[in-house]
């Protein structure tokens, strides 16, 4: 299952969640706060080593 990385105040996370409920692909969603932080976690820079959202984790951690 894909797994989206996103915050509700990214208007690009909002065109993904918008393309992948148009391909009528499932994912999980994960908002994270900005504010907080949580993109500046250890674990979220092995996904994205530039620290921005959205990400979209690939069923096969790519």
């Amino acid at each position: 299952m894909l797994r989206l990385y996103d915050s509700r105040f990214s208007g690009n996370s909002w065109k993904v969640r918008i393309l992948l409920n148009q391909l009528r692909r499932p994912f999980e969603r994960i908002t994270l706060d900005l504010d907080a932080g949580e993109t500046k976690t250890d674990s979220f820079i092995e996904l994205n080593r530039f620290a921005r959202i959205p990400v979209l984790q690939l069923s096969d951690k790519r």
